[in-house]
């Protein structure tokens, strides 16, 4: 009897054990990352401080924190060294989870106007008339 209950409570471990490595199995496939990074990719990271700290003052703050550069990609693992754009790395790794790519806004017309692709022609009092420049008087920043 004392046999039977030993083999009876082993069984039930070794049960245990596989169904928790299984659940943790599909938990990690549920939650791998639909995107992945190469190095060199601007990234924004998600500000994990502002979820947990909910005071009016953090209110209107960014959620996303960046961009940031990719340092070295292990998108198998599921993580990411990153750096600032002046080159420091960050300490720890960033999970994939908690970046997204990050998206350059289209140049504005104020921004061709100060780079010189586009001129301002006054028209009357009121109305400014805008053109672009030639190729050869542009000047790039």
């Amino acid at each position: 009897q004392l046999q039977f209950r030993r083999e009876m409570l082993d069984e039930a471990v070794h049960r245990t054990r596989r169904l928790r490595s299984e659940a943790v199995e599909r938990k990690n496939e549920k939650k791998s990352p639909t995107q992945s990074f190469r190095e060199g990719d601007l990234v924004l990271v998600w500000d994990a401080i502002k979820q947990i700290d909910m005071s009016s003052s953090r209110k209107l703050d960014d959620r996303w924190l960046g961009p940031y550069r990719v340092r070295d990609a292990r998108p198998d693992k599921g993580y990411y060294r990153l750096e600032d754009l002046n080159g420091v790395p960050f300490p720890s790794t960033t999970r994939a989870d908690r970046m997204k790519a990050f998206q350059k806004m289209p140049s504005t017309t104020a921004d061709n106007i100060l780079k010189g692709r586009l001129k301002m022609y006054p028209i009357s009092d009121s109305l400014i008339m805008v053109r672009p420049v030639s190729r050869e008087t542009i000047r790039e920043d």
